[in-house]
Formats: C-alpha cells, structure tokens, sequence
C-alpha cells in the first residue's frame, strides 16, 4: 500500500492506494484509527484508493481488512510543518 499526505489548512488529507497484482481488491476495507486504535473513518476500496479528508495531526494507522480479517497495517504520522527552517 501507499499513501500520500497533504495539507490544507490545519487539517490533512490521506489518500491510501492499494497496488496488488491480485483482483480481490473488491473485499478490502480500508479504516482509519487513531489512538488507542479507535476506528475514525472506514471505507470499502473500490476503485484501487480510499481518501479520508479533515484529518488533524497526530499518529495514525490504516488498517486493511478482507472478510473480517485483518491483512495489513500502515503507521503515520502528520505533523504541522508550517513553522519548519
């Protein structure tokens, strides 16, 4: 998986892509966590990306699921970079 982060305002953008060679991509949920790992947001991948917008910054995970189980996870951090040298 990828992911990009950007920006807008003081919040951040998160667009999760999945590159596989497999065609079950249709059975993946993709879902936000934050602390302690409570589901923020939750979205079924569909057309090969998720996008979760609005997020504040701080330590995240995607976690991706087939049928109930989970088969991967990505950590994240989004920091405020506007007051960088």
């Amino acid at each position: 998986a990828a992911s990009d982060v950007y920006k807008r305002q003081e919040f951040a953008c998160v667009r999760a892509n999945l590159i596989s060679d497999s065609k079950n991509e249709n059975n993946i949920r993709v879902t936000l966590l934050g602390r302690n790992e409570r589901e923020l947001a939750s979205s079924p991948l569909k057309t090969g990306f998720v996008l979760f917008e609005e997020i504040t910054f701080g330590h995240y995970r995607l976690a991706f699921v087939r049928n109930g189980t989970r088969i991967g996870m990505y950590r994240f951090e989004i920091k405020d970079s506007s007051h960088a040298k």
